[in-house]
């Protein structure tokens, strides 16, 4: 997993200068191999059979190893026997299936560098692996240090990869992006994001049913009375410019929960004082990026004329199924909408019954015979009613713009098509405004031509009807426009954008929280001026503006959310929050600066479930801003409280209540919430013969399986039946007597006596009789560097004693070789060598 960055020397040490001890584990050819594969552990996942048997996978830099018998007995996989390399990087179970993903390192310019090799995966406990190598985790640097798996999506945390997932058994792989600035820095290769590297994945669907999520907001809209905001997950109202907010879904009258156009007015005649609202309903998943016709399932519309006591609902053909309300407008009490391809519609009764409004003949048989061209479909409406009592209806199609003009009949008097010859041909026109200030009446038209993408949309602004037109930000999508006299305000994909002198300059506004990090992002999808109030929407949310821009209020909608999956990266946590429709349109992060998390770079995450309660966790180092330690979150992110400061968090797992952590400082246990800590370092196995010992303090995993403590760094693996009081310890060696090693030998040799987290070179012997061994360590020019005894050898049993690279005087030897002589009883002589390799 993470022992790259504390084990790359290592790693290098075994590379150059292999030893018996590897060679004698690899020398069978039995499939699965026999016995544990490296001393060097990574992740310890469990597996839970139906009958309740247990099977514990553990990935170490040699293979993954698993036992069925609690570890009396081990087999391994490594590249000769279904992986894709050797180097186990991360570890993850579901049911029956085993996904690993795979690394190995490679000399380059005498340099060692990691790369990785993508994933293997099994469904019959380890006979066969299939193998997945995505771009993504393919190459230097480039490797999954996570997984985690939400039914049947596979997610892995890759550095320079990204975050990562497969949505089809690991056939295809797709990127999630915290925002359109990673997206751009991955697909360009610059790899300079830190929100593009990521250490650490978990699949949170422990979602209390009060928690909420931000809403993307399709629309906004004013009846006179109430501001009515239209999302993806239901309408928002307010009667008191925003202080408290009305929410409408399919549960209080709505035919769907998606809601894409919306249009209202007030009328307070004495013939007319009631409200009314029409609303353009979908199912399925609105996409806020080009192509330009998302695909939706049109719902028909909902109306109401009691401000949402009773809602009606109407599903004309033009509106449902692979059509829907793009665009809604009212002139008078007339209600028109751009349906795509079903049209241009208008009803008279307030949406109980719809038509059709055709530009001529031809376009009427067109449609009844389902030959639609582009020009047939129509994407927006905008309506002017200025001129009383003439009516014009601008209508933007998906090639080219319509003008209707209507004087005191039903029946446009004049049709204009602005199409060839047109400054506006051949583009889809995607949203209009009308600004009216003074003598002045400008029509706005942003374009896109269909299937070219961002880089060639456009803004034209005519000042005479349409007969000329002059084009403003070319290479923006402007979803939306809005005016106030002279102003004009435009929701684009690169932020809110304002103009006062008509299109020469604008204006980019962000908006911020406290600490300056943008809490509404670039992504703007809809802009309404109200009075003197600017009302913005955004795919994570509202925001208002009393003083023209000058500060702004941010309202976070909300609703019930399914899952979530919490990513750690190099900048901090990134939470994904998915909605009950199982698609994410929320991304939260959680930062050192932002929420006083203890680093920036999140290398663990981890879920406790405990009486009813969630804690999250994460283990931290600094990138720039932090330290290392732990963070805890009681509240679902909200506020977080920091523990093991100084410490590297590397895994954690829980038993109820307690909190173990595998740390730089060692293996460490918590029944009080984080407060005190036990630590367990250099543990010796219980049988005193086999004086198996862990010599390094770094623990890299921890699990809790079956009720026992597991938890592996890079001299081993431990297990404890009794919370700590005794352990076991599981390592590798080959045997006294087999091939590979018929005399005493020494492992891992080279060995370096000054590696972070401690290091030490173990004799391996058999004596032939009980008694007392003793061990002498020469350099090369034999003088005497260091005597070692043990007085309680074992006949014919292997037993090892531990150097750890120091003189009698305490000193640490130089590099070099070392021989070393086992003198045991009954005359019994073993030499053997070792290489120090500091």
């Amino acid at each position: 997993m993470i022992k790259y960055l504390v084990l790359i020397t290592i790693i290098l040490i075994i590379v150059l200068f292999p030893t018996k001890t590897w060679e004698g584990m690899n020398l069978s050819l039995d499939e699965p191999f026999p016995g544990f594969a490296s001393n060097d552990v990574g992740d310890i996942r469990a597996m839970y059979l139906p009958g309740g048997d247990t099977i514990i996978w553990v990935g170490t830099g040699r293979g993954i190893s698993k036992t069925t018998d609690g570890g009396d007995n081990w087999v391994f996989y490594d590249r000769r026997n279904g992986l894709n390399q050797n180097q186990i990087s991360a570890l993850a179970v579901s049911g029956t299936t085993v996904w690993v993903a795979i690394a190995y390192d490679q000399l380059v310019e005498g340099e060692l560098i990691p790369y990785g090799r993508g994933f293997n995966k099994t469904d019959d406990f380890g006979e066969t692996w299939d193998s997945f190598i995505p771009q993504q985790v393919d190459f230097a640097g480039m490797i999954a240090y996570d997984i985690a798996i939400d039914d049947t999506t596979v997610w892995a945390a890759a550095w320079y990869g990204g975050l990562i997932r497969s949505q089809d058994f690991g056939q295809t792989w797709e990127n999630v992006f915290v925002d359109s600035f990673a997206r751009k820095d991955f697909e360009e290769g610059y790899f300079q994001h830190l929100n593009n590297r990521f250490f650490a994945v978990v699949v949170d669907t422990v979602c209390p049913i009060e928690k909420k999520l931000k809403n993307s907001i399709n629309d906004i809209a004013y009846d006179g009375n109430l501001i009515w905001v239209a999302t993806q997950n239901g309408l928002q109202a307010s009667v008191d410019l925003g202080r408290s907010w009305f929410a409408y879904d399919t549960t209080s009258g709505l035919s769907a929960n998606g809601v894409y156009s919306l249009a209202g007015y007030t009328s307070f005649s004495e013939d007319d004082t009631t409200s009314f609202l029409c609303v353009g309903v979908y199912s399925g998943e609105k996409e806020y990026e080009l192509p330009l016709l998302p695909s939706l399932t049109g719902e028909g519309f909902n109306y109401t004329s009691d401000y949402g006591v009773i809602w009606d609902t109407s599903r004309p053909g033009q509106a449902t199924e692979e059509k829907f309300a793009y665009g809604i407008a009212i002139a008078d009490t007339v209600i028109w909408s751009a349906c795509g391809r079903g049209g241009l519609i208008r009803s008279f009764d307030r949406g109980k019954t719809w038509e059709n409004v055709f530009v001529d003949t031809s376009a009427k048989r067109r449609y009844e015979e389902g030959l639609l061209e582009l020009k047939d479909e129509f994407l927006c409406v905008a309506v002017d009613t200025s001129a009383l009592p003439a009516t014009t209806i601008w209508a933007g199609t998906a090639n080219g713009l319509y003008k209707f003009v209507y004087t005191a009949t039903d029946s446009g008097d004049t049709v204009i098509y602005f199409l060839e010859g047109s400054e506006l041909y051949p583009n889809s026109v995607l949203s209009l405004g009308i600004q009216k200030y003074d003598q002045n009446k400008i029509i706005w038209a942003s374009v896109c031509p269909k299937g070219v993408g961002v880089p060639s949309c456009s803004t034209y602004k005519s000042t005479d009807g349409g007969e000329t037109w002059t084009s403003y930000l070319g290479g923006v999508w402007v979803r939306d426009l809005a005016s106030l006299n002279s102003t004009v305000w435009a929701a684009t994909d690169q932020g809110l954008k304002r103009t006062t002198d008509g299109g020469i300059y604008w204006e980019t506004f962000e908006i911020l929280d406290t600490v300056g990090q943008a809490i509404i992002p670039s992504n703007f999808t809809s802009v309404c001026v109200i009075d003197s109030t600017i009302w913005a929407g955004t795919v994570d949310g509202l925001a208002k503006s009393e003083d023209d821009g000058l500060t702004w209020e941010v309202t976070k909608f909300a609703h019930s959310f399914k899952k979530a999956i919490w990513a750690g990266s190099a900048a901090g946590i990134y939470k994904f929050i998915y909605n009950y429709r199982d698609v994410f349109d929320t991304v939260l992060n959680y930062s050192y600066v932002s929420h006083n998390i203890t680093g920036n770079w999140v290398v663990s995450l981890a879920i406790q479930e405990y009486d009813g309660k969630k804690i999250m966790w994460a283990g931290t180092q600094p990138t720039y801003y932090g330290e290392n330690g732990a963070s805890f979150s009681t509240d679902d992110g909200a506020t977080w409280d920091t523990t093991l400061s100084g410490d590297r968090v590397w895994n954690f797992a829980f038993d109820d209540h307690v909190i173990w952590t595998a740390t730089s400082s060692g293996l460490k246990r918590s029944n009080d919430w984080g407060k005190d800590w036990d630590v367990f370092n250099f543990m010796e196995d219980k049988d005193e013969i086999s004086k198996k010992k862990i010599s390094s303090s770094e623990f890299t995993s921890v699990a809790i399986i079956d009720g026992e403590v597991w938890a592996g760094n890079v001299d081993g693996l431990v297990k404890s039946q009794d919370n700590g009081n005794s352990w076991d310890v599981i390592r590798t060696a080959v045997p006294i007597g087999t091939p590979g090693s018929e005399t005493a030998y020494a492992y891992p040799s080279p060995f370096s006596p000054i590696l972070e987290g401690g290091q030490v070179v173990r004799i391996r012997y058999r004596p032939r009789q009980d008694g007392p061994v003793t061990i002498k360590i020469y350099d090369f020019a034999m003088n005497l560097v260091k005597t070692l005894v043990y007085e309680k050898s074992v006949a014919e049993k292997d037993q090892e004693i531990e150097w750890d690279g120091k003189n009698d005087r305490e000193d640490i030897v130089a590099n070099g070789v070392y021989f070393f002589k086992v003198e045991a009883p009954g005359g019994q002589i073993e030499w053997g060598k070792l290489v120090i390799l500091k």
